[in-house]
């Protein structure tokens, strides 16, 4: 995603234009044209969306929608060919990207890259321009809820991956010069998945031994409205993980009597949310081979 916001998809192009010239086999020159369709492909659906926004203006007369529709056709055929400008732009730019492929591919990549450390610059240069807090974390929350408002929550997972929810947002860590990113961005990810209550986009959050005790709270707070636990408990066991060099932790804050009963009476606990192996789930939504495996692992009071 990071030359999308620095060179845009047109650079890309190019890049990949030039590349063109340089293939030596007939494989590697059917790989960059591939490339090269894929990215004139996304530019062509992008200019669809512009076109029909401008379609749909004509007849349009609530106020909002029409707000909404004059974003879209002014920008949709702009960007992402051109870098974003904008906070909006960029978070369009992340979710337009991600549909895109998948609509082409039939399954969307995972992870969107490192979007607090690339939508950092363009809150900045918004706030310059007199846009509110209030309006890009409305605009956050709108970004949000794209990746969690298509889950089935009736549907039982049989097995893993057999379904297109896994949207990744991944938030912290450092940027190329070793210095943390944790931000307003940051936090608003943070925030908004707490306020909406929401399942997906999962937030990976990277941590290390160095990480600010700010940040680590505000992890942290992901996980304690289930876990019912002290806070300084929970930051204090994830920098030991960090001072240990344990890469990656998992952790399910659920009580392991409410599981059963989950089982039992389903309709009761459709609430509870759980980390299966890869994927978020609600536990009465995985079978019961799954539900089993995630009664067999450790708990911790």
């Amino acid at each position: 995603m990071t030359k999308i916001f620095t060179v845009g998809l047109s650079g890309v192009y190019d890049e990949a234009a030039e590349a063109l010239t340089r293939c030596n086999t007939a494989e590697e020159r059917d790989f960059v044209e591939a490339a090269i369709a894929g990215i004139k492909a996304i530019r062509h659906i992008g200019a669809k969306f512009a076109a029909e926004a401008k379609r749909r203006l004509e007849t349009e007369t609530d106020a909002d929608t029409i707000r909404c529709l004059q974003r879209i056709a002014e920008t949709a055929d702009r960007v992402l060919w051109n870098p974003p400008q904008t906070f909006y732009e960029g978070v369009a730019a992340l979710a337009f990207m991600r549909k895109a492929i998948g609509s082409i591919e039939g399954y969307g990549y995972n992870s969107m890259g490192r979007p607090d450390l690339l939508l950092a610059p363009l809150m900045e240069k918004d706030r310059a321009a007199g846009v509110s807090d209030a309006e890009m974390y409305d605009l956050m929350c709108r970004f949000m809820l794209i990746w969690d408002c298509h889950v089935d929550h009736t549907k039982i997972m049989l097995g893993y991956s057999e379904y297109e929810y896994e949207n990744a947002i991944t938030i912290g860590g450092v940027d190329s010069d070793g210095n943390e990113v944790f931000n307003d961005v940051t936090k608003m990810f943070v925030e908004s998945a707490l306020e909406l209550d929401l399942i997906y986009p999962k937030l990976m959050c990277r941590f290390g031994s160095a990480s600010s005790d700010a940040y680590l709270n505000t992890i942290a707070n992901v996980m304690l409205p289930a876990a019912k636990i002290d806070e300084n408990r929970l930051v204090d066991f994830i920098r030991a993980c960090a001072i240990n060099h344990v890469e990656a932790i998992q952790i399910n804050c659920v009580n392991r009597d409410e599981l059963l009963a989950a089982q039992k009476e389903p309709e009761k606990y459709r609430h509870i949310i759980v980390r299966v192996t890869g994927f978020s789930c609600p536990f009465v939504m995985l079978s019961k081979e799954w539900q089993d495996e995630v009664l067999s692992r450790n708990y911790y009071d």
